[in-house]
């Protein structure tokens, strides 16, 4: 039975991409009323299967008194692209405890903005293609979370930016949006450009895209050597990690890739809500936290992670104290948050196990950051519906 619910757990993605599909292509001159139900219907499939997912993880593999790491789930697994004859990047469906996490996480939010975008976009002109471009955002970050590789995760992540960079500038008619949208979509590619270099020169070197390959303890010791470029000696194993953490460090805006984020408010409130809550500024801590074991056997990486995530804690919590605008002072308290989830994972030491190349990951730091992953979606997508609802209601006494 388990075996049979994990197999179909590509059910949670097909959701959300059959509702972008069916409101986009179908209806989009739809009635509101018919249009939203739908929505809410596939949302809600997806949100139940991924429940039973996590429920069925929880009892068959985390059940049995494995300890830290858990043991993985390859739902599905098949051959997607072939670039060498030794160099296979394959499609499939990942799942472990921080992929499940995520989706119960991604598909509750997505759940609960789709209702109470009923609510709120009630009235615009744009609403069936709000809803569209809503499911096409949790179908992206859907597959991003559940990705068995770098190169299948990288191609969803360009997804989340291209559904997000339509979110954010949805009132396409106000100048400020259209120019908060492509700042987030310029300053994330740029980051981006970096995460590609990281992944091709990793990959190529370790002859996969796999994370469990790239994440053992042979490939960390394959790329820990020396190379010279213009005079100065590189160590591989350090310049790989940190240009894939450069996709993380921009997509998560830390410092001094945080100027975007704020200006995303121009957005819609539910758009800010899901953005800034479990979906897309998170992903740079999942991926950090993904590739962690890579990360963690690279002390110069490690050393940049910590500093960057505790000098982005500070900044933005000073800065978010000066703001007048809720939604700004929301804004710069997410990014203060991410800045503790990514120093938490820098923070995490390796434990060297008696002196031998194999080593295991100390649990705590990336525990503590996982956690505060979820609990920080689930308070801060309220506090961003409660700022809106707020807003709504203002409006509605004013008139």
């Amino acid at each position: 039975m388990a075996d049979f619910i994990f197999f179909n757990s590509y059910l949670i993605l097909f959701c959300p991409l059959l509702s972008f599909v069916l409101i986009g292509l179908g209806h989009l001159n739809s009635e509101n009323k018919f249009v939203s139900k739908l929505a809410i219907t596939l949302s809600g499939i997806s949100l139940g299967y991924a429940l039973l997912t996590a429920l069925t993880y929880l009892i068959s593999v985390m059940g049995h008194g494995h300890g830290f790491p858990y043991p993985e789930k390859m739902a599905l697994d098949g051959a997607w692209l072939n670039f060498s004859p030794t160099l296979t990047a394959n499609l499939g469906i990942y799942l472990d405890p921080i992929s499940v996490m995520m989706l119960v996480v991604v598909t509750v939010i997505s759940f609960l903005v789709n209702i109470y975008s009923v609510g709120y976009m009630k009235g615009d002109p744009s609403f069936n293609r709000f809803f569209a471009l809503l499911a096409l955002f949790s179908f992206s970050m859907l597959g991003l979370v559940v990705s068995s590789n770098i190169l299948q995760m990288f191609v969803f992540w360009e997804l989340v930016g291209v559904s997000s960079y339509t979110l954010i500038g949805f009132w396409y008619e106000k100048p400020s949006a259209v120019a908060a949208s492509k700042k987030a979509f310029i300053m994330t590619r740029f980051a981006d450009a970096f995460f590609l270099l990281g992944i091709l020169l990793v990959s190529f070197q370790s002859g996969s895209f796999s994370f469990q390959t790239l994440n053992s303890p042979e490939t960390a010791a394959l790329l820990n050597k020396n190379f010279l470029f213009a005079g100065m000696s590189i160590n591989m194993l350090t310049l790989g990690t940190l240009l894939i953490f450069c996709g993380g460090w921009g997509k998560s805006a830390m410092f001094p890739l945080h100027v975007w984020l704020p200006d995303a408010m121009e957005g819609p409130t539910p758009v800010s809500s899901i953005i800034h809550s479990a979906t897309m500024v998170v992903a740079g801590v999942y991926l950090t936290a993904r590739m962690f074991p890579l990360f963690a056997a690279s002390e110069s990486t490690l050393f940049v992670i910590q500093c960057i995530g505790a000098f982005t804690a500070l900044f933005a919590a000073v800065i978010a104290i000066t703001q007048m605008d809720i939604k700004r002072i929301l804004a710069f308290s997410t990014l203060s948050q991410l800045g503790y989830m990514i120093f938490s994972l820098g923070a995490a030491k390796i434990c060297a196990d008696g002196g031998h190349h194999d080593a295991a990951v100390n649990p705590l730091g990336y525990s503590a950051a996982m956690y505060h992953v979820f609990t920080h979606a689930f308070f801060k997508c309220m506090l961003f519906l409660g700022a809106g609802a707020s807003f709504m209601l203002s409006t509605v006494t004013t008139s």
